[in-house]
């Protein structure tokens, strides 16, 4: 998803839900709590760092968006890697 006319991304914001330094359930990944939608693949994930006054400092390139969580009409909750094609 992106404006076709001037091509430029719709950006999101979204939570880092677990230490991006840990490795979640022993995988070398790391979770977000955000909007994610088919053709999110590959979309950078980005911590900012802000000043004392609130500016930001360093935008720091986290990881990339390569699955998600999603929850079945029984309940329960499936681990599935993002779709690439």
């Amino acid at each position: 998803m992106f404006d076709e006319k001037h091509y430029t991304p719709i950006v999101r914001q979204g939570f880092i839900a677990t230490p991006a330094d840990l490795d979640f359930n022993g995988d070398p990944v790391f979770l977000i709590d955000a909007s994610v939608f088919p053709g999110s693949s590959g979309s950078p994930v980005f911590s900012y760092e802000h000043s004392w006054d609130g500016h930001v400092v360093s935008p720091k390139l986290l990881g990339l968006v390569s699955a998600v969580f999603t929850q079945r009409t029984d309940g329960q909750i499936d681990w599935v890697p993002a779709p690439t094609t």
